[in-house]
C-alpha cells in the first residue's frame, strides 16, 4: 500500500496522472469549454451563413471562380444571349435552296407555255359572246382600258436589268390581281351570258391555272428567301355594280391584258431557267 501511493504521488508530481475523483471534474470542465467555444463560433459565424455555404456548393465550391462584378457579370449575359441569338439565326436562316428553286422554276415555265396557248382562245371566246360592237370586225382595241387591271408594259431595258426578287415580285403581284379580276369577270357573265357554258368553263380554268401559278411562285420566292407579300385587295365592292356594257368592257380588258402578262411571264421564266438551271445527273 505504502508503495502505491509513492507511485501515485510520483505521477501527479509530474502531470502525467490525478487522482481518480478527479476525472468527472476534468471532463465536465472540457464540456463547458467546448460549449463556450461553440457559442463563440457561432457568434461570429452564424447558422444561416453555413446554410448558404452548404447550399451552394454545388455551384460555387465544386466549381470556384472569382466573383464578377455588376459590370463583368452584365457582359457575361450579353454575351451569352448574342451566342444564343447566333445560334437560332443559323436555324431560321438555312441557304436558299437552289435545287428546289431549279426545280420549281423549270415546272412553271411548262406551266405557263401551256397557259400561253390557252389565252388567244380565251380573247377569242370572250369577244364573239359579248355581241356588236365587241365581235365586229375590225372592233379597235387600241383606246379601251379599265383601271386597275394589270398592264405587262415596260420598257425593254429595265426589264432585263430586273433582279430576281424583282421579277418574281412583279408576276406575284400581277396574278394576284388577275385572280380577283376574273372571279369578277364570270360573275358577270353568269349574268350576261348564263347559257355560254364554254365561256364559263374557259374562265373557271383560268382561275385554276392562276391559282396554280401563284402557289408555284410563292414556293420559288420562298426557297430562294425572297419576302412574299400579298398586295391588298385591289377591287371595291362597287365594281360589281357596273352596268351591262361597262361589265363587257371590264372584261375584254381583263382577258387581253391576261393574255399580255401571259406572254411576259414566258420570256420571265425562260431567262430564270437559264440562271437556275436543273442539275444533271450523269449515268
Amino acid at each position: 500500500m505504502t508503495k502505491l501511493k509513492e507511485k501515485l504521488v510520483t505521477k501527479k508530481e509530474k502531470g502525467k496522472c490525478v487522482m481518480p475523483g478527479a476525472v468527472p471534474a476534468r471532463a465536465a470542465a472540457h464540456k463547458e469549454e467546448s460549449l463556450a467555444r461553440t457559442e463563440e463560433l457561432g457568434r461570429q459565424c452564424p447558422a444561416s451563413s453555413i446554410w448558404e455555404r452548404q447550399k451552394d456548393f454545388n455551384t460555387t465550391e465544386r466549381y470556384p471562380h472569382p466573383p464578377l462584378g455588376g459590370s463583368s457579370r452584365k457582359l457575361l449575359e450579353a454575351r451569352n444571349l448574342l451566342v444564343i441569338c447566333a445560334l437560332l439565326l443559323h436555324v431560321v436562316s438555312p441557304d436558299p435552296d437552289l435545287s428546289g428553286a431549279a426545280a420549281a422554276i423549270n415546272q412553271t415555265f411548262n406551266l405557263v407555255r401551256h397557259m400561253q396557248l390557252n389565252t388567244t382562245v380565251l380573247l377569242h371566246t370572250y369577244l364573239i359572246h359579248q355581241g356588236s360592237p365587241f365581235s365586229n370586225p375590225g372592233f379597235d382595241t387600241q383606246r379601251i382600258g379599265y383601271e386597275g387591271v394589270p398592264s405587262a408594259d415596260i420598257p425593254f431595258l429595265t426589264w432585263c436589268n430586273l433582279s430576281d426578287c424583282e421579277r418574281l415580285s412583279h408576276n406575284y403581284k400581277a396574278y394576284t390581281e388577275f385572280f380577283e379580276f376574273l372571279l369578277l369577270i364570270r360573275n358577270d357573265q353568269l349574268e350576261l351570258n348564263p347559257n355560254q357554258g364554254d365561256l364559263l368553263e374557259m374562265l373557271k380554268v383560268t382561275q385554276l391555272h392562276i391559282r396554280g401559278l401563284l402557289s408555284n411562285l410563292t414556293s420559288i420566292m420562298v426557297a430562294l428567301q425572297f419576302p412574299v407579300t400579298r398586295p391588298q385587295d385591289t377591287l371595291p365592292l362597287q365594281a360589281a355594280g357596273a352596268n351591262n356594257f361597262e361589265k363587257k368592257v371590264r372584261g375584254y380588258v381583263v382577258c387581253l391584258r391576261y393574255k399580255e402578262w401571259i406572254d411576259r411571264t414566258v420570256k420571265d421564266f425562260a431567262r430564270l431557267t437559264t440562271k437556275f438551271p436543273l442539275p444533271s445527273f450523269s449515268p
